[in-house]
């Protein structure tokens, strides 16, 4: 089946319209494929050629962007072999009418907007990127982890939306709010550094300078200096804490911070870090737990204090750790 195109969405966001969550659901698509990204981006450089002419053509607006979701049809068509309906070819120029008699409407109505193209970065397993966006505010994205932004931000506020983990110094901006979507949660600051951890069950927000206002649909909090605010995904709730700064930026060295910690989550970090994989021959010792402070150290140092500490030994080969042992030594 062709993905449709969600042609009201990216209206609404062309026309500063579109709320959080529809934004959400927009960049998730953009993101999902590059053809996605190649047709929003058409779109883009329409709506900015009809704002600088100050008019727009009807009849030719619509042959031309038909004739681009035409090309995209025939080319899904040999791609997977697939025949489009005709009630989906009639739907999709009906939508077709109706976004264009819609940029109609918002073209007599509104003023020029700001429109620039998306951008996103991914990092892979031990990667650290730094992100520096045009307002001169600095991110640093961890391993496994996705940003989407605009090139240049609009005049009103600045958005953008993270799968993972990322660090954000935010040069501040009254009259403009800087908003991070990870999902149904949000984050709204002005000018602050914060660490945002958009995990599968749940996104923690920790504060280590300056003011956040975190929310969802039904609650919202704001954070101070050395807060922290985690949402639960399955329960919908937000639980106001202090954060463990240490603990929770010590990936930004690229540092282990180990407080009681399970060797299972242990090694899930030495992944994220080095890249290395572990095997448990024996699973009771995932639940040995470890502290301690490993700064840039080589992997073999941490391996080494491990085994020293717990007795439980390791060997090392091909990027894959080899747990094994009976036990855990107090």
């Amino acid at each position: 089946m062709i993905e449709p195109i969600p042609f009201h969405l990216i209206t609404r966001y062309l026309s500063n319209e579109a709320t959080p969550a529809e934004q959400q659901v927009l960049f998730n698509w953009i993101t999902s494929s590059k053809k996605n990204e190649q047709i929003f981006n058409e779109h883009v450089d329409i709506w900015k050629k009809v704002n600088e002419k100050g008019s727009f053509n009807l009849d030719k607006g619509l042959v031309k962007i038909n004739s681009k979701i035409d090309a995209w049809e025939n080319t899904q068509r040999k791609e997977r072999n697939l025949t489009l309906p005709l009630v989906y070819k009639f739907a999709a120029s009906f939508a077709l009418l109706l976004v264009s008699a819609s940029l109609i409407l918002w073209f007599s109505k509104a003023s020029p907007k700001e429109i620039v193209s998306l951008t996103q970065v991914k990092t892979e397993v031990g990667q650290h990127k730094s992100i520096k966006l045009n307002d001169s505010s600095t991110i640093q994205l961890n391993t496994f982890s996705q940003l989407t932004y605009p090139a240049k931000f609009a005049s009103d506020k600045r958005e953008v939306s993270l799968e993972g983990e990322a660090y954000f110094e935010i040069a501040r901006d009254e009259e403009r709010p800087f908003i991070i979507h990870t999902g149904a949660f949000t984050t709204r600051v002005l000018g602050t550094a914060f660490n945002i951890k958009n995990e599968k069950q749940r996104v923690i927000v920790s504060v280590s300078s300056g003011t956040v206002k975190v929310f969802n649909n039904k609650e919202s909090a704001v954070l101070q200096h050395g807060d922290q605010a985690i949402y639960d995904l399955q329960t919908g709730k937000l639980i106001l804490g202090k954060a463990n700064l240490d603990y929770e930026l010590a990936w930004l060295t690229r540092s282990l911070y180990l407080n009681d910690s399970p060797l299972s989550d242990v090694a899930e970090k030495i992944y994220d870090i080095y890249g290395y994989t572990s095997h448990f021959e024996n699973l009771n010792i995932r639940t040995c737990r470890i502290t301690g402070k490993f700064k840039q150290q080589p992997i073999e140092n941490i391996l080494e204090a491990i085994q020293f500490s717990t007795g439980i030994q390791y060997t090392l080969k091909n990027k894959t750790i080899t747990w094994r042992g009976t036990g855990c030594e107090l």
